[in-house]
């Protein structure tokens, strides 16, 4: 039996085909996978987030043993156990049984230790402040000031930097005012009863805040360990579709390869054919070689089945654009959500670091706050250092400030606004800087003196905005802007109010930023100045700030030019509001 040209065509294209869409199914089936496996990564990454949280309130309590702080921490606390017990099927997907209560016994025991720490840390200070008035009472009544001055500087070094040189200081002290005046001994005998018991309170503190900072390094190691298991696991089976893909195309065009080369090599011997019948009737006038040729059948249907094919062919070529069209749909939804994705990992790392960043500079920020209580308490009213030094306690809590603010910003909390005077706001800003000025270097031992020539007559006096987390956007614009400025530069700052909104620009100097830089000025941990400790991260924040507001930010520059960045606001006045 011979069979026909398109009978062969479906045995050599059909059964490829066939076998090469099962495969692409089956792989199909792994983006529900993928699906999933974001989902988990969703809900792990929230309870990584919950816990860092309640690692910050930990540390919080920890600092300034207040009722607010311990508030916050058991929420959060109970927030964690609550997410992790909703991710409880997730979590046993990726660690076995034994691993997830080994992880729950983990979390218990920090629970423990905690109230531990709490407990201790409210008796520390019940002890702190029944020693205080004994001190006062020391320097009131002792004939040796000094000594007893030099005795409570010991006792607060102990406190804060658990000395044990400290200790001995104290004792041998207390001994010599006990010595040198005996009627205070019951004084030095109440005051070194509860220094003693602060000790062992402190010591027993410690060997507590050990163990939870190691319970706590494990579940945060767990928790890292899934997150990064779960992104293997779907780059895995990423690269795996995109190896099936690529071979399913290549195979496909093998056989459209072969396939092609069968059906041309069948259709030119067939009117090869042809062409020697045509030949033998002009030549012998005869019609008999026609009636022989191979094929016969397919060449009286030519016509009609080329008819038939262009029709087909323009069926398939509309439907071919239709599927393109929703192909490209489909890509244009899936290049979003990509995007979408991207934004999310990267506001996610911004959380993350924001989170770091408020841990670790929290611990210093407070021991220097400490410090300078401890001075501002010795140092007389009429010493004009207390002036410097209540500067510097301002600007310790302008820190404390702006860290909580960005990481509640970072937290995509609600903005806190309310009336502020924005010309004066923008004057504190530049103060700010110019106090800043001494810690910023362009060249190593140039001295940079650049001035700010202010325009802000055509401001109104207040509008409704969040006051630090603009003040903040302003710093790091201002701060750019001085450090990309020449030695004996000016930065040109000019406030204007147009179609209702506020447009205040930053102009300086520099030499520009070039093209290829400028696309990516605003994205996250983007620097060129990264040997020079540039972090990335303060354009980035500054969009997020302005566009949490409504407003915009624009850049204008060119190379050798200098660099203006025009900021745009929503203008909520309010006439009667004077400041």
């Amino acid at each position: 039996m011979r069979w026909r040209l398109w009978h062969k065509i479906i045995v050599l294209i059909l059964f490829p085909v066939a076998g090469v869409l099962v495969v692409m199914l089956r792989e199909l089936n792994n983006l529900h996978i993928i699906t999933n496996k974001i989902g988990i990564i969703e809900a792990i990454d929230d309870i990584n987030i919950t816990f860092l949280e309640v690692r910050r309130y930990e540390k919080n309590i920890m600092l300034f043993s207040d009722e607010e702080n311990l508030l916050i921490f058991n929420k959060y606390f109970a927030e964690f156990k609550s997410r992790l017990d909703t991710a409880k099927q997730e979590v046993l997907s990726e660690i076995n049984l034994s691993n997830y209560n080994h992880l729950l016994q983990i979390i218990e025991s920090y629970n423990s230790d905690m109230e531990k720490v709490i407990k201790n840390i409210k008796r520390k200070s019940k002890l702190i402040d029944e020693m205080r008035p004994l001190g006062r009472q020391l320097i009131s009544e002792s004939i040796n000031k000094s000594l007893v001055l030099e005795l409570r500087r010991h006792e607060k070094n102990y406190i804060i930097y658990k000395d044990n040189f400290s200790i001995a200081n104290v004792h041998e002290m207390s001994k010599q005012v006990a010595e040198g005046e005996p009627r205070l001994e019951y004084v030095i005998r109440a005051y070194m009863e509860t220094f003693k018991e602060l000790i062992n309170t402190i010591e027993s503190e410690s060997a507590v805040l050990s163990r939870l900072r190691g319970y706590a390094r494990n579940i945060e190691r767990t928790i890292v360990d899934v997150l990064t298991k779960e992104r293997s696991d779907i780059a895995n089976l990423l690269n795996r579709f995109k190896m099936y893909f690529l071979l399913s195309i290549g195979f496909l065009i093998f056989i459209i390869i072969v396939t092609g080369y069968f059906v041309a090599g069948n259709i030119v011997k067939t009117l090869r054919k042809i062409e020697m019948s045509f030949k033998d009737l002009s030549t012998n006038d005869t019609f008999s070689s026609v009636a022989v040729v191979d094929g016969t059948y397919e060449f009286y249907n030519f016509i009609q089945e080329y008819n038939r094919a262009v029709m087909k062919l323009k069926a398939i070529t509309e439907e071919s654009k239709n599927k393109i069209n929703e192909l490209e749909k489909l890509n244009n939804e899936i290049l979003i959500k990509q995007s979408s994705l991207i934004e999310m990992k990267k506001d996610a790392a911004i959380r993350l670091l924001a989170g770091e960043i408020a841990h670790e500079m929290n611990n210093p920020l407070s021991s220097v706050t400490s410090l300078l209580l401890v001075l501002d308490e010795d140092i007389p009213v009429e010493d004009p250092r207390k002036q410097l030094i209540h500067l510097m306690l301002n600007d310790n809590n302008r820190c404390h400030n702006i860290l909580n603010n960005i990481v509640d910003f970072a937290r995509k909390e609600n903005l806190k606004v309310h009336k502020v005077n924005i010309k004066q706001l923008i004057y504190e800003t530049v103060e700010i800087v110019n106090r800043m000025s001494g810690e910023i270097s362009l060249n190593a031992g140039d001295e940079k003196n650049v001035d700010f020539n202010i325009h802000l007559n055509d401001m109104p006096d207040a509008v409704l905005l969040d006051p630090v987390l603009i003040q903040q956007a302003f710093v790091n614009i201002l701060t750019n802007a001085y450090i990309h400025s020449p030695l004996l530069g000016t930065v040109y700052i000019l406030g204007k109010t147009h179609e209702n909104m506020i447009e205040i620009s930053v102009k300086d100097e520099g030499d520009g930023i070039s093209k290829e830089i400028l696309p990516h000025i605003f994205e996250p941990f983007f620097s060129t100045r990264k040997e020079e400790g540039g972090h990335g991260l303060g354009l980035s924040i500054t969009k997020k700030i302005i566009e949490k507001h409504m407003g915009s930010i624009s850049v204008q520059t060119g190379e050798g030019h200098g660099t203006t960045f025009t900021v745009k606001l929503p203008l909520i006045v309010f006439p009667s509001y004077t400041c």
